[in-house]
């Protein structure tokens, strides 16, 4: 259960009667926000006619987003961080075996840290992929099949057979290959649908490794297990990375330069996602919505670290806090939909938001005409940002972006990606693309499954709680893993075709990431509705930062979290 504290928002004095700007025509990119004026007549429903909230209470309050800082300054560790930047482009460009060079691709990958040195990687994998000589054992032979494919290569599963007999069964004598079964492992999870041999390597490498998880040694046996229970492939990156830099090995001279290079360069981002999250705490409570929709969630830094999950690199600032005021509002509109209105009520509050309308407005009940006022003004901020960037209004398309009602009652998890993928397109394009455009409104494959993805898991989620049929959890399971299958095809097809198509490489990346935060997210209970242990563990220590912090919640959160674990030193120590 999580802990009580207190909300987020702090009450406003809210109008249902809308405001518009004091021009006469209201511009759709005006920067000028509605405001909410006092009127004598109330007709919001009363205490005993509303459903109570079946959500829990927010577990960070304003005060302490706002307190939240970092030992870690910017400008005292830019120098150094400059000098090991060009020390690891340095131990890159030195490192000619390709087997060496796939593991340090691998290693800035797991540290969070490739993104520094995409054109290096992508000049050593251009040359990797021309021939598999020097390839030869399963591990090295996997760990190219996988690193290759990640970054769209195309490279045959059937490559394979090298370690399969005439029946496509692999080799016995493999069994005893820890090393090489978990590389072949994290190999297989990057298979598309009907790649069978790629099914097998997953069957028979998990069978044998689950058999002799107790012979192996503590380190082999973590790694192993945090595999079997969520693969690489499917992990958060920015969470990844926090793990790996407490169990990186730092043998010599390079592993001791990585590892600086990993931490400092993952705390000085820490601090700017901490000075974000303080800004988008205080757009939340001077939004003061918690005053007149309190049944819904008051999940910010949770909305906030998913985020920070589908695009975590510091360029993209200004496109994770407006996803997250996106995904706020968004799961907002989820409850207000789910729990608390007549059907009548939320036709009428759809046929406002498509019409745009400040005066049709008028029609809704207060608290809903209190929300409109916030979806208007978060709406016409992203068309302004836009419009300064690219010389485009786009308000006319973030408008469709919003699902019609028969969407959200069909399938409301679903209906959220759209609205979350549309605006990413905007922020993280160079040129915006009406075909781009027409492609995401027409349900592109990638992200139709990016969204089924999320509703599976939301399923699965929901199976646990009502303690459902093995076999139907299992059915689930099965969804999912095909649903990743032809998630890993469209992506890889994308990649491979970039030319014909008009996403960037880091716009696939957010649909790719959506099913991988949900993961993480929905892994461990409901991680948004509901934040349970594992979630909490994440948020603290990849975003809520320094021992200082931790320590002013240890008296509040000890008997939540059952450990002195949780609460000790959760930023890494510089």
């Amino acid at each position: 259960m999580a802990v009580h504290l207190a909300s987020l928002s702090t009450p406003f004095v809210a109008s249902p009667k809308l405001v518009p700007s004091t021009k006469a025509s209201f511009k759709p990119w005006s920067t000028s926000l509605v405001r909410c004026e006092p009127r004598a007549e109330g007709c919001s429903r009363s205490a005993a006619q509303r459903r109570p909230s079946r959500y829990q209470p927010s577990t960070w309050n304003y005060d302490f987003i706002q307190s939240i800082t970092s030992a870690t300054s910017i400008k005292t560790q830019r120098t150094r961080v400059e000098k090991l930047r060009r020390e690891v482009r340095q131990i890159i460009t030195s490192t000619t075996e390709q087997v060496a060079q796939l593991e340090l691709i691998n290693s800035l990958e797991r540290l969070g840290v490739a993104y520094h040195f995409e054109i290096e990687i992508r000049r050593s994998l251009d040359a990797i992929s021309t021939s598999t000589r020097g390839f030869e054992d399963l591990y090295s032979f996997s760990l190219r099949f996988r690193i290759l494919r990640q970054y769209g290569y195309n490279v045959s599963s059937e490559c394979f057979s090298r370690f399969s007999d005439q029946s496509s069964r692999f080799f016995e004598n493999l069994c005893e290959d820890v090393r090489g079964l978990l590389s072949l492992y994290e190999a297989s999870q990057i298979a598309c649908e009907e790649e069978t041999v790629l099914e097998e390597a997953s069957a028979f490498s998990s069978e044998h490794l689950r058999a002799r998880i107790s012979r192996m040694d503590k380190r082999m046996s973590r790694q192993v297990q945090r595999a079997l229970q969520v693969p690489l492939h499917r992990r958060v990156r920015r969470v990844e990375a926090r793990e790996h830099i407490e169990t990186f090995e730092r043998t010599d001279r390079r592993s001791q330069v990585l590892h600086e290079f990993a931490r400092l360069d993952f705390n000085m981002v820490q601090t700017i996602h901490q000075r974000e999250l303080r800004e988008l705490s205080g757009w939340w409570r001077d939004l003061g919505l918690g005053e007149h929709i309190s049944f819904a969630r008051d999940r910010l830094v949770e909305s906030y670290f998913m985020a920070v999950g589908k695009m975590h690199e510091p360029q993209f600032s200004q496109y994770r806090m407006q996803l997250t005021r996106d995904s706020y509002l968004m799961a907002t509109i989820e409850d207000i939909f789910g729990e608390h209105q007549s059907v009548e009520e939320l036709e009428r509050f759809v046929q406002v938001v498509e019409r745009w309308d400040l005066q049709a407005a008028e029609q809704l009940r207060q608290s809903l005409r209190v929300f409109y006022a916030a979806v208007y003004n978060t709406t016409n901020q992203i068309s302004y940002t836009i419009l300064k960037r690219h010389g485009r209004d786009i308000t006319s398309h973030m408008r469709r972006a919003t699902p019609r009602l028969e969407e959200y009652l069909s399938n409301i998890r679903a209906a959220m990606t759209g609205p979350i993928l549309l605006p990413a397109y905007f922020f993280l394009s160079q040129n915006i693309e009406e075909k781009a455009i027409q492609q995401l409104q027409s349900e592109s494959n990638i992200f139709n499954l990016s969204s089924m993805i999320v509703r599976l898991l939301a399923d699965l989620q929901r199976s646990r709680a009502r303690v459902a049929e093995e076999q139907a959890r299992q059915h689930i399971r099965k969804l999912l893993r095909d649903a990743w299958r032809r998630l890993n095809r469209e992506l890889l097809l994308a990649q491979q075709h970039q030319q014909q198509i008009a996403f960037s490489r880091s716009f696939m990346n957010v649909a790719l990431n959506i099913a991988r935060v949900s993961q993480c997210m929905y892994d461990y209970e409901d991680g948004v509705g509901v934040l349970e242990h594992e979630s909490m563990d994440h948020i603290f220590k990849t975003e809520l930062g320094s021992a200082k912090d931790i320590k002013t919640l240890a008296t509040h959160l000890l008997s939540f979290m059952g450990s002195c674990y949780y609460v000790k030193q959760l930023q890494i120590s510089v």
